[in-house]
This record gives structure tokens, C-alpha cells and sequence, in this order.
């Protein structure tokens, strides 16, 4: 045992107790008194130190003072300590306390013991405002202290003190770089403790904790997410993470599946109406950026649409790097399985939000978004410059001249027994029945569509088209394409 753990324990007069193992410490230390009285020049600190702690392990208070009141070495610091301690069992507690302020040591472990003393006085007094201060000044002081840290934790807890409370798990979660202090700063988010401090105080406990361990790091980003949600320091956060996140390079080794989701639903709440640009464009060029980086496979392709269409509205302020890696990810892309529906959903919040604003987003856009949604329906888009031949080409395909050369506006074809024409315009969906009025009407209105059902050969043209495309892939034969190709003359052309 080392001497400080035997003055913290009060053994220190086990060091005259060798080979006197069945002999009581009081005969011992007066025998050893009394002999080196005898010396021409007798040095009994240590020996009356020693029969101080003797005094004091058996409740003997007062001559345990009387014993310690005069030790002169650099044992006295020591002594000076044990006589509050003697005071503070004697109920002293006023007393107790001028020692414990009045001594004066280098010892960083003698300066811990005091501080953790004067905590528990403090405590037994009522004066809960300096006991707190005595436990957070031992903390700083020497946190690695045994069992200090907890003590804290404890008190803190007790007292439902939440701001030190936090404090000290975010310290000691930096300090440690341990993973079950940050467990405990977790628990505290999820109670809520953490909802009124401000977003920035917990950056540099979350990069430690990147670089320790990403799960742990994603769970905690996570809880923070969920609890500033509620609170009016939202943007606060979103804004400070983001932050701290475009610094970091999370990489592909760890699948950021909740971050990820966290990242999407945040973005389509932004952009769902309820914030006013000038509200979000600090927030979402950052935030679009660090979702491309941190995206789940199955939102890669959101995200990088996200950031390609915000790159046209505030192009500046989003990398270069981030725009060419979502380029990347969309050109190399696969079909998109959930592109419908997220661009359906993305319709509805723009439809939702133009009408809470007294937007008038016109029939022709619901008219295009219902037309696209059935799926049941193939479509064959010829388009191309003016004067190009489309209309004589279409003319051919229907065996009618329906199409004047000069048209300018988008034509919709459907097969149907019922021939039948409808203007689709902002305002309204009105019925053409005189075939020179539509074609005057479709030469002259650029912007407008017309909806034409009439007996059309396009969806067998479109069956043959998509037959080919299985023979290219392996998945139809040549005769099978031979077989089809009389269909009709017109689609013969087309062959």
C-alpha cells in the first residue's frame, strides 16, 4: 500500500506494527514513544501521528486532536485534515470546516480528499449550492479521482440538477472517449434534459464520438434529431449539424439507415409548404449535400435529384463535387422502383401548399399528372423542331388530316370507337366538337393540350416497340417481332 492510501485509509500506523502483529497499536506506539523520548534529540511526529489514527479508529476524537495538533513535517497538511475529519465526527460541522479551508498543500490527491469532505459537510448542512461546488471543483481537478465522477453523477441526479448533469457526462464523454458515458448523455437526451440547450454545445462530444464509434454516433445524432424536433432550437440544430457534418467524410463502410431517413423526411417537410424560402436557403444546401453523402441505397437517387434541382435555384452555394457525384449517381442509376410514387407525393405537397396559398396551379397540371398515373396506358412521345414533318407524320399514323403543319400545342391520342376532342387549358376542360375549330385552336395556343380520342393505330405501334425492346433483351424472338410487323401498313413504315 502506498503511503497516500495509507494516510486516505488512516493505516499509516501499520508501518510500526512489523513483527508486533499480536500486540495491541496503543502498547506498540507508547512503547516507541517513550524510547524515543530517550534520544538527545527526539523526533516523535510521526509516532504521535500514528497514535492519532489509533485514536481516531476507535472513536477517541478528541485525543486523536490533542495528538495531531502539533506534527510539524510534511505530515501536517495530513494532520490538519484529520482534525476536521475528527471534528465532522464530533458533529463539529463549523469547525470541521475552517480546517478543511485552511490547509494548504501540493498534494493533488490530499486537495481531492478535502474537496470530497467539504461536499459531504456541505450536504449534512443543507448548503447544497457549495456542495456542488466542492464535487465539480473535484471533478476538474481530478476527475480519474476513484468513484469522484460517479459521486457526481449521482448527486446531480438526486437533485434533479440536468444542466451539471449533462455537463458532466458531455465532459467525461470528451475526456474518456468511453462509450458508457455517452450511453448516459444519451439516456438524458431521450428524457428530454437536453431540449432547451443550445444545438452547438454538443459538437464536439458528437465528433469525438464519430471517431470512436459510428453506431453510437448515428444513434445519438438520432436522439438529438427527435428531441430538438420538438423544440423551438430546430433549425438551431439542423443548421449546427449540418455544419459539423459537412466536415466530416462518413464514407460507405457503415449503412447510415436512420440518419438517412431522418435526412429525407426533414427535406420533404421543409419543402412541403410550411417555411418560406428565404427561411430555408441557409439550411438546405448543406443538408441536401450531407444526405447525398450519407444516403441508404434506396435514397441515393432522391437525394442526388435533390441536389441536382436545388443546384439550378441557388447554384453557388452548393459544391461542385456534391452536384458532379449526384450527376454521377443519376446517370449510372437503374430504373428507379418508388420514382412514381415519390414524384406523386412530391405533386400532392406542391398542389397542398399552392392552395394554402391561394395559388392557382391550373387544370392542365392535374390533367398531366392523372394521364401519367395510369399506369394500365403506354405512351409514344414524337416530338421535335418546328416545321419538321410531326404533323405529317402523325396525319399518316391516324389516315386522317387532323394535325396542320404550323401546330404548336401538345396533342394527346387515345384510342377510343367514340371520336371525341377536349381542350385542356389553366382554367377549364372544355369540349371540341367542330374539327376546324381544333385546328385553328391548337395552331394558335401554345400552351394549351388537347385530349383527342378517335380510332389510332399508336397502341399497336407501341406494343411492336416494346416487343423490340424484349428481343433486345433476350427475352422475345426475331419471329415472334416478323409476326407483328403486319399489323398495318403504317406500322410496317415504322419496321
Amino acid at each position: 500500500m502506498t503511503l497516500e492510501k495509507q494516510l486516505i485509509s488512516k493505516t499509516f500506523y501499520e508501518t510500526f506494527m512489523e513483527s508486533n502483529e499480536n500486540v495491541h497499536p496503543i502498547r506498540v506506539l507508547g512503547e516507541l514513544y517513550v524510547a524515543e523520548q530517550q534520544n538527545e534529540v527526539p523526533d516523535l511526529t510521526n509516532i504521535r501521528f500514528a497514535q492519532g489514527e489509533v485514536y481516531f479508529l476507535n472513536k477517541d476524537y478528541e485525543a486523536a486532536i490533542f495528538k495531531w495538533e502539533s506534527i510539524p513535517n510534511e505530515l501536517g497538511p495530513w494532520a490538519q485534515k484529520n482534525m476536521a475529519d475528527a471534528y465532522f465526527e464530533l458533529d463539529l460541522l463549523s469547525n470541521a470546516e475552517d480546517f478543511y479551508k485552511s490547509i494548504e498543500t501540493d498534494s493533488e490527491v490530499l486537495k481531492t480528499e478535502v474537496l470530497l469532505q467539504l461536499f459531504s459537510l456541505y450536504i449534512q448542512r443543507g448548503k447544497l449550492e457549495m456542495a456542488v461546488g466542492s464535487i465539480k471543483d473535484a471533478v476538474r481537478l481530478n476527475p480519474d479521482y476513484p468513484d469522484v465522477t460517479d459521486l457526481a453523477r449521482g448527486f446531480f441526479e438526486e437533485h434533479s440538477d440536468w444542466g451539471n448533469a449533462v455537463e458532466l457526462a458531455v465532459n467525461e464523454a470528451i475526456r474518456t472517449e468511453s462509450l458508457s458515458w455517452f450511453e448516459v448523455l444519451h439516456s438524458y437526451v431521450d428524457q428530454g434534459r437536453t431540449a432547451k440547450m443550445e444545438p452547438n454545445y454538443f459538437s464536439e462530444a458528437l465528433s469525438v464520438l464519430y471517431r470512436v464509434d459510428h453506431a453510437h454516433f448515428e444513434s445519438l445524432s438520432a436522439a438529438l434529431w427527435s428531441s430538438y424536433k420538438k423544440s423551438g432550437l430546430y433549425f438551431s440544430w439542423l443548421k449546427e449539424y449540418n455544419h459539423l457534418l459537412l466536415n466530416m467524410e462518413p464514407g460507405r463502410s457503415h449503412t447510415w439507415g436512420q440518419l438517412s431517413e431522418l435526412y429525407k423526411d426533414t427535406y420533404f417537410e421543409l419543402i412541403s409548404g410550411k417555411h418560406l424560402i428565404r427561411d430555408l436557403s441557409h439550411l438546405i444546401p448543406n443538408h441536401i449535400t450531407n444526405w447525398l453523402k450519407i444516403a441508404a441505397p434506396s435514397h441515393s437517387l432522391v437525394s442526388a435529384s435533390a441536389v441536382l434541382a436545388w443546384s439550378e435555384i441557388f447554384p453557388s452555394n452548393i459544391d461542385s463535387s456534391a452536384v458532379s457525384e449526384a450527376e454521377g449517381l443519376v446517370n449510372r442509376s437503374v430504373r428507379y422502383q418508388d420514382g412514381l410514387e415519390e414524384s406523386f407525393k412530391l405533386f400532392e405537397n406542391v398542389m397542398k401548399w399552392a392552395k394554402e396559398k391561394g395559388v392557382l396551379m391550373g387544370e392542365r397540371f392535374e390533367w398531366m399528372v392523372r394521364e401519367l398515373l395510369d399506369l394500365d396506358a403506354g405512351h409514344l412521345l414524337i416530338a421535335g423542331t418546328a416545321s419538321n414533318g410531326k404533323s405529317s407524320f402523325v396525319n399518316t399514323l391516324l389516315g386522317e388530316e387532323l394535325m396542320g403543319d404550323s401546330t404548336s400545342a401538345s396533342v394527346l391520342f387515345k384510342d377510343s370507337d367514340v371520336a371525341e376532342i377536349h381542350a385542356v387549358t389553366d382554367e377549364e376542360v372544355r369540349s371540341i366538337s367542330d374539327l376546324e375549330d381544333f385546328r385553328q385552336s391548337a395552331e394558335k395556343a401554345s400552351r394549351h393540350l388537347y385530349d383527342a380520342e378517335c380510332h389510332s393505330p399508336f397502341y399497336r405501334i407501341i406494343d411492336l416497340l416494346l416487343l423490340i425492346r424484349q428481343v433486345l433483351r433476350g427475352k422475345a424472338n426475331s419471329e415472334m417481332v416478323c409476326s407483328n410487323i403486319s399489323i398495318s401498313q403504317t406500322a410496317c413504315c415504322l419496321s
